[in-house]
């Protein structure tokens, strides 16, 4: 594998992660406007999210994220061995 593909490889994997970030937010804000409302009124009949569903899903974007952290650090740990390796053979070429 290049160093361009490794590159671009580790490009995509932070992009993920920032996807992920941005999705876990979304999830808390979503945590965070759930509120009971104790007036009496009726509300709509709608199915809403049940604060399980949303705690379940978070639970699966949190592991998601560390799975493509993890895999990220891995990436990462390659890449000076990769550019040592590309900047030898270089020097070994007329």
């Amino acid at each position: 594998m290049t160093a361009k593909e490794y590159l671009s490889q580790y490009r995509k994997l932070t992009w993920d992660i920032e996807r992920l970030d941005r999705d876990i937010e979304r999830i808390n804000d979503e945590i965070d406007n759930m509120a009971i409302n104790y007036d009496g009124m009726p509300r709509g009949s709608g199915i809403s999210k049940k604060p399980e569903d949303i705690a379940v899903k978070l639970s699966i974007l949190e592991t998601k994220k560390q799975k493509q952290r993890a895999r990220k650090i891995k990436k990462k740990k390659k890449m000076p061995r990769l550019t040592i390796l590309s900047s030898a053979r270089s020097k070994n070429r007329p």
